[in-house]
């Protein structure tokens, strides 16, 4: 089971159950934007997880593990949330996964130059679309830390390749990815453990 949720950043009433880790989240956070789609966010968990177990209650309990990686304390299921710009995420499975959206954003020469391996490298000089495919790399990096909780460091330090069976981490076989592009945005889906990201997207209006 892997389903995927999206939907556009909504405004969130004062009455949406909130998990003590999103409280913890958003406390400090001033900025708008930023709580809107924090909000949007947990609601669409809120969804994702009654939609496969009904019964189960509102706020969920949450706790986070390796990394900073949150998970449900009471329910055998995995979850992982993105949003950039207007647009929010939530991935849920019976398997680890690591979710992330990235807007198209122009190629940063200092992360590639830190990040990127000279394979990846080359294909950006090459590229007819070097934004996109700069967002999409970094995108993939970001999924596969979040997908196996070794944080930043450990997550954006590896080396992205292509072949027919489509992206991979270089000496990771086992990892799988799966991406899109849509409009002004890339979105990555990283599982481990040889599961194929292939989800059930499921559009929600908020």
């Amino acid at each position: 089971m892997l389903h995927l949720y999206c939907a556009r950043v909504g405004e969130q009433g004062k009455d949406l159950p909130l998990s003590d880790y999103r409280k913890e989240r958003l406390a400090g956070i001033h900025k708008e934007q930023l709580r809107r789609q924090m909000l949007t966010a947990e609601l669409l968990l809120n969804r994702a997880v009654q939609n496969v177990y009904p019964q189960a209650l509102l706020p969920l309990h949450i706790e986070k593990g390796r990394g900073g990686k949150p998970y449900l304390t009471d329910l055998p299921l995995f979850f992982s949330l993105s949003h950039s710009g207007d647009f929010v995420a939530c991935a849920i499975a019976d398997f680890e996964i690591g979710l992330d959206i990235q807007c198209i954003r122009p190629v940063s020469i200092p992360l590639v130059h830190r990040f990127f391996s000279e394979a990846e490298l080359s294909r950006l000089q090459k590229s007819e679309h070097p934004d996109e495919l700069f967002s999409l790399f970094w995108s993939l990096r970001e999924s596969y830390w979040k997908a196996t909780g070794r944080g930043l460091t450990g997550g954006l330090n590896v080396a992205v390749y292509e072949n027919e069976n489509g992206f991979g981490i270089s000496g990771f076989p086992d990892i799988r990815f799966w991406t899109e592009i849509e409009n002004a945005f890339v979105l990555a889906l990283c599982t481990l453990n040889g599961q194929e990201p292939k989800p059930d997207r499921i559009e929600v209006n908020v």
